[in-house]
């Protein structure tokens, strides 16, 4: 009879351990879930110079939605050049997607900078403008000549 509130004990703490390990991953797969596909996109571009995760967040203003990319970079990276090539990336991303914002705007942050770098960046233009051609002449079929079959 002596065990008895040491067995109860020892289910016990399993049990709140187990409890605790389930609610540990429901929270992370709801994350997941929640997690803009852009940001998985950007980090799987741009991994090299990227420290920790990415968030992607839309936001209205206004009538206008923004999209804001926070990003944690590493020593040794050229924050104008590189929130330049993640500000396009999303462009890019959100005009496919058939959700293109208003606005991007991309802030690095870097333990060595104080504070974060923020960038605006615009709207890629899409395509050159195509140059007028010369009208071609029309080739005329010879006199007497059968019509190619």
């Amino acid at each position: 009879m002596a065990k008895s509130p040491f067995v109860v004990l020892g289910i016990g703490v399993a049990g709140c351990l187990a409890l605790a390990l389930m609610l540990r991953q429901v929270v992370d797969l709801r994350g997941e879930r929640e997690r803009s596909p852009y940001a998985a996109l950007l980090e799987q571009r741009f991994a090299a110079e990227l420290e920790g995760p990415v968030r992607v967040r839309f936001v209205k203003v206004a009538g206008r939605t923004c999209c804001r990319v926070l990003v944690a970079v590493g020593d040794g990276v050229d924050g104008k050049r590189l929130a330049e090539q993640l500000g396009t990336e999303v462009w890019l991303a959100t005009m496919r997607g058939g959700e293109a914002p208003d606005d991007v705007a991309v802030e690095l942050t870097n333990r060595r900078w104080g504070q974060p770098l923020v960038a605006s960046v615009p709207r890629p233009r899409l395509g050159a403008p195509e140059r007028a051609l010369p009208p071609q002449p029309r080739s005329r079929p010879e006199v007497g000549a059968s019509p190619a079959r």
